[in-house]
């Protein structure tokens, strides 16, 4: 076995290493795709990763896929922009019906979509629903546009957006240093003449190509995001908003829900006061029942044990 040839082999592995430790790719990129961007956990879920190379491929050579790292100045700035948006409708389960119809239309999907029913203080049950969709980030004004066509009030409308184009080019950086030291890797894998040197650059080898699958899944992520925005929709009923009447007085706003809170108290209240009385009260007597039957049976014995003994001078006195 030529030793040199292993010492060379190994030296320039080293080297590798050295270069990929500074790049840092591995660790950040798994630390992103651990901690996620808050709000996007479908996201991920749903951007494609590349397929990881099988065992049998690893001796096919770069096919000339390139990454060019774009200059800061150059790129385009990569926003992230959601909206999470509260609407009152007459028919909550219609309203998700055309929402879906709407993002499909523009070339986006539904992520979720749940439905329920909420029982109101006046003792009528309601439906109600939330969804989640993504739409082209083009058309995200006129999809908003859209969902409140229609409806009764517009609760709250939040929006938010983040810049993520740093970490975009960081990443692409890596990517590329990956993908060259790949390339590295198979001109020494042709030099190695024998079954030691190739397993040894072959692991080294595995190791890289997994790094640059887990880049190439972050950066889809972010080109995923980026590409279509996210609309969080709490879609409640009509009748959640009707105003309160007392003797032909309607209450409505914050009267209304001052009003609401007032009768929660109270219904809270009376709660409490029917569970003291058919519940807790018998609890209490019974126990204390016990407690006065264990004493009258042993009281006489307990007080003998803990008498102490008469004092000295008790006794000279007797």
């Amino acid at each position: 076995m030529n030793r040199r040839k292993i010492t060379q082999i190994t030296a320039l592995l080293l080297s590798l290493l050295v270069v990929l430790s500074a790049c840092g790719a591995s660790s950040q990129a798994e630390n992103l795709l651990e901690k996620g961007m808050p709000g996007y956990s479908d996201a991920v879920m749903e951007a494609p990763m590349a397929a990881a190379p099988a065992p049998e491929m690893v001796d096919a050579r770069v096919s000339g896929e390139t990454y060019n790292s774009p200059s800061p100045a150059n790129q385009e700035r990569i926003i992230i922009q959601t909206v999470d948006l509260g609407i009152v409708v007459p028919d909550p389960a219609n309203k998700m019906d055309q929402i879906a119809a709407m993002a499909e239309r523009f070339g986006g999907y539904v992520v979720s979509r749940y439905t329920y029913q909420n029982t109101l203080q006046s003792g009528v049950t309601v439906p109600e629903g939330s969804m989640t969709i993504r739409v082209p980030a083009e058309h995200l004004e006129e999809a908003l546009d859209q969902i409140k066509d229609g409806v009764t009030e517009t609760r709250h409308e939040n929006r938010d957006g983040q810049d993520v184009t740093d970490h975009y080019v960081d990443l692409q950086s890596q990517l590329k240093a990956k993908l060259a030291a790949e390339s590295k890797l198979y001109e020494i894998m042709d030099q190695a003449e024998t079954a030691e040197e190739t397993l040894l650059v072959f692991n080294q080898l595995q190791v890289v190509q997994s790094d640059i699958e887990v880049l190439k899944g972050q950066i889809n992520y972010y080109e995923q995001s980026a590409a279509l925005s996210a609309i969080s929709i709490a879609i409640s009923a009509d009748e959640t908003i009707q105003p309160i009447e007392v003797g032909g007085w309607e209450i409505r706003g914050e009267a209304k829900q001052a009003v609401e809170a007032l009768i929660r108290f109270f219904q809270g209240f009376v709660t409490f006061v029917i569970w003291f009385i058919v519940f807790i009260l018998p609890v209490l007597v019974v126990i204390l029942f016990f407690i006065w039957l264990l004493w009258k049976l042993f009281g006489g014995l307990i007080r003998k044990l803990f008498k102490g003994k008469p004092k000295p001078e008790d006794e000279k006195k007797a």
